[in-house]
């Protein structure tokens, strides 16, 4: 993995598509996974996340260090904050479920993992791919799209035959994450943070893409949560920027 950069890209998509292939789509875990109990089991739905994750960190290492945006984007402290607001908001709410957890565990416990996936997601996202393109602003936008499509492809549960949806529904898939690409990109570049692109990926999912949160959550309770991310991460942001 110490070619050019089209070598470096190429080898990324492909082995995180492969990577997450294996999982989505052949599911070789799901024969013990249904045995464990469902706290543990959950945890296993970070595997595709993590191949991600350790993937771009391998090929991160092939840039200078001077070109990439790190973790916090020297604001520890506000990471740390932004990090806490989703679990401690779904303890608070708490979660109902039908495995006798108790419900602000629940809420808790998926809180924490829910934020976990988004960081490792956005470690190849935003945190290596981003960083490879190194665009100028007359690019930017295709390389939000670029990235945008390699995310949807990335999910191949969208895609399979019988999947949860329809053509129509992929399309409109499709181009929200590309929006959100944008948004993540935008985010990032203003930061400089993958923490703080993760908080809102995780804000995301919480709403609208992980089910065993969002399916939950009634649309009162989705929108106390979005008014605590936006009240609680607003200044931060502000003052993230400014600084």
């Amino acid at each position: 993995m110490n070619g050019t950069r089209p070598v470096r890209v190429a080898c990324f998509i492909a082995l995180s598509l492969a990577s997450s292939y294996t999982y989505f789509v052949t599911r070789p875990l799901g024969g013990w996974v249904v045995e464990l109990p469902h706290l543990v089991a959950v945890w296993v739905g970070l595997v595709p996340a993590l191949a991600l994750a350790i993937i771009a960190v391998a090929l991160r290492a092939k840039l200078a260090a001077a070109e990439l945006v790190t973790l916090t984007g020297g604001r520890g402290a506000y990471s740390v904050l932004m990090l806490m607001t989703l679990p401690v908001s779904l303890a608070v709410l708490g979660l109902p479920n039908a495995h006798g957890v108790p419900e602000p565990l629940y809420g808790l416990v998926l809180g924490i993992l829910v934020t976990i996936y988004a960081l490792l997601e956005e470690l190849g996202w935003r945190g290596y791919l981003q960083q490879e393109f190194r665009y100028d602003d007359g690019r930017r936008w295709l390389v939000y799209a670029s990235i945008g499509s390699v995310w949807y492809l990335w999910h191949w549960f969208f895609l399979r035959s019988g999947g949860v949806v329809d053509a129509q529904s992929n399309l409109v898939l499709w181009l929200l994450l590309i929006a959100a690409s944008a948004g993540l990109g935008e985010l990032v570049a203003h930061t400089r943070s993958i923490l703080a692109s993760a908080c809102a990926h995780a804000l995301g999912n919480v709403l609208f893409m992980y089910a065993l949160i969002a399916d939950r959550l009634d649309v009162s309770a989705k929108g106390l949560v979005l008014c605590v991310a936006l009240v609680a991460w607003w200044p931060l942001l502000r003052r993230w920027r400014r600084a």
